[in-house]
């Protein structure tokens, strides 16, 4: 009776191995600091598809951080800063 469970247990070990993929998600960081204040941080993580490679999920990051500080340099006023850092995780 073992002998015939184990083959199966095998082929279903290893179909589960072999369909499981990394759920990536992109970890992004935005730091406002004006002097006077203490700094500002807000973090955000957001799922990538499960179909993305960790290659370009790591673009996809790279571009998340681009976006990032084009969208907040219409809202900076003179000696504010914006450091934003984004991974893939």
């Amino acid at each position: 009776m073992s002998k015939k469970i184990l083959p199966v247990f095998g082929i279903f070990m290893l179909i589960l191995s072999v369909s499981c993929k990394k759920q990536y998600s992109c970890q992004c960081s935005s730091t406002y600091e004006k002097p006077g204040y203490y700094p500002f941080t807000v973090s955000s993580v957001e799922a990538i598809n499960k179909k993305t490679t960790k290659k370009r999920a790591g673009e996809i990051c790279a571009h998340s951080e681009k976006q990032i500080l084009k969208n907040n340099t219409d809202y900076k006023a003179g000696d504010e800063t914006l450091t934003v850092s984004c991974a893939a995780k």
